[in-house]
Order: C-alpha cells, then structure tokens, then sequence
C-alpha cells in the first residue's frame, strides 16, 4: 500500500484512496464537505480545521484550531450567566439552540417544550412550585402495584433501547408510550402516598388521567379545614408540567395556575361524560372564596438511573408573578 495521509479510505472496489476527513466552518458550524465515499451517513461525520499538513496536524471533530474571523469556540461566560436556572429541569440546550430532554430524562434525546420561544403554545400564565413538607411519603417497591409499575417500566426502557439502537420508531413510540404509562402510575401512587400521610382524614372523593381533568381530589372533613379540597398532580419519573389550557381570551394558563385550574373544573361541570358527581365537584372547586379553601399540590416520585426509588417530592402551585418572571 502506498503512503496515505491520517484519514484516508481505500476503496477496495475503484482501487482509490478518498481523504474522509472535511474542513469545518465555524461561521456555517458545520464541515463543508459530505462523506466522499458515501458509506456513512450523515455529513458531519469526519474533518480537520487546519492549514498545515494532515500528516502533523489532524483534527477529526475541527474545534482544536483557533477559529478564524474572531468565532467564539463557546459560548461568552456572560449568555451563560444569563441563561442559567432559565431551562426547565432536565433538559438542556442543543448546538443548534433547541431544548432537549437531558440524558437520564424519560425522553432523553427528544425536543421539549420551550418556555422561553415563541408559538401559540408557549402559556401566558405561568405556575410557580414552592417545596411543601413530603411528610415522610414513601412508595413500598414491594407492594404488588408499585413492583408492577416499576417492572413495566424497565421492560419498556430496556425495549426502547433496543428499538433505538435498532432504528425502529415504531416500536420506540410504543415502548415509549408503556413507560410513560408505567411512571405515570408511580406518579399516581405517590399522590395517594403524600395525601395519606399529609391529610391521613381526607377522602378521595376524584381520581382521573389525561386532559380535561385532574389526578387525584381529595376532601378535608370541616373539622380539619382548610383547605376543604386539596388537587393533587402526580408526577413520576422526570414528568414536567407542560399541559396548558385556553380560557375564553385564547390565553394560555400553565398547569398549577389559578386560570389552569379553573378551566379543568370547568371542563368536569360542563362535560356531557362527566357523571353527577364530577360535575358537582367542579362546581365545587368553582366556587369563589376564600382562597386556602383549595389546596393545588403537585407530588412527584423520582427513578432513580438503577430503577430504585428516591424519596417523593411536594411542591405548592402558586400563579406566577411579574417580578418573579423578571
């Protein structure tokens, strides 16, 4: 074989050595060239930012160089100062700027909602969550429905692996969709865990899924008011609160706002699929008063890398204020 410089690929087939490695620009922020061969996919594959000789000097991912024409090779300390604790947990931006789900996220890897774009999704009104007292709430991993979540939810994992690695979105989305599934019942159990142990006398009078309604309603007997009602959003895993309603203006209420709130209630008074009761608990939780009559309580079970269990979390909604978005 003759001498071939770092990089070269010989292509058994034409009898050619094709160079892979691709001058990258920073300005473009990508390599200029894509795979000569055509192999590989993809068309950032390969490349050197050099100007010497790629015997001496070889750059496979072209960030080693200075960067000509003053581009910055990371972000300036001060856009990072000014986007810290901005980014909802667990997610984290991309190269290109977009909010990802962070590794060890349910959704590692996919796009999340971006509090801070633009779009008629992005909420008008937003929730605030202040850490309550768990009160020593606690999931058993042996109790027949929590192991039964817990095993369904590692099976899904381990087939979203797979499916990933084997490039089926069908069977991602599906594996996906039955680990969603399973966390959401950890989520659900936390609920009941947290309302047994902060309001052992409170009755749970609602339990629901999806939108349109809430997880878990609980009623105080009037000797332990207030608050009369305590609504509770179960969370598992890394669940976040990216459900959002309209009200009448077209103005978008985060999950945990009074606005959000409300429009659920609303929705459980006025549904034809809503039974006597539901409807007499929305227009409960309708009623105008007092406001510490009505508790809005977000409980959340984290899973741990390993599948076990960390201690459940308790956070208090409160509608966010202007000088706390500034």
């Amino acid at each position: 074989q003759p001498l071939r410089f770092p990089g070269h690929y010989h292509d058994a087939t034409t009898g050619l050595h094709c160079n892979r490695f691709r001058y990258y620009s920073p300005e473009l922020g990508r390599y200029l060239e894509s795979d000569p061969v055509g192999i590989q996919g993809g068309l950032n594959l390969y490349g050197y930012c050099a100007d010497g000789n790629p015997l001496r000097d070889v750059d496979l991912r072209g960030l080693n160089k200075p960067c000509p024409g003053n581009c910055p090779q990371q972000t300036p300390p001060e856009e990072l100062a000014a986007a810290e604790g901005t980014d909802p947990p667990g997610t984290r931006r991309d190269s290109s700027g977009q909010l990802r789900y962070a590794p060890g996220h349910e959704r590692a890897g996919q796009y999340a909602p971006d509090p801070n774009a633009s779009g008629s999704r992005i909420p008008d009104h937003r929730a605030d969550r202040t850490t309550i007292d768990a009160h020593g709430a606690a999931l058993d991993p042996s109790a027949p429905a929590t192991r039964r979540a817990l095993r369904d939810r590692a099976r899904a994992q381990r087939d979203l692996e797979r499916a990933r690695a084997a490039g089926d979105e069908a069977a991602a989305t599906d594996a996906q969709t039955r680990s969603n599934r399973a966390t959401e019942q950890l989520g659900e159990q936390a609920a009941d865990a947290w309302a047994a142990a902060a309001h052992p006398e409170a009755e749970r009078v609602h339990g629901g899924r999806g939108p349109g309604t809430f997880d878990r309603v609980y009623e105080n007997p009037p000797h332990r008011r207030p608050p009369q009602y305590i609504i509770i959003e179960g969370k598992g895993g890394s669940s976040t609160n990216s459900s959002s309603r309209l009200d009448g203006l077209g103005e978008r209420h985060q999950q945990g706002t009074t606005g959000y709130r409300d429009s659920v209630a609303e929705h459980m008074r006025d549904s034809p699929r809503s039974d006597a009761a539901t409807s007499e608990l929305g227009r409960q939780l309708l009623v105008q008063g007092d406001p510490s009559r009505i508790a809005y309580v977000e409980v959340s079970q984290p899973v741990a890398p390993d599948g076990s269990l960390p201690p459940i979390q308790a956070r208090r909604y409160s509608d966010r204020t202007s000088s706390t978005e500034e």
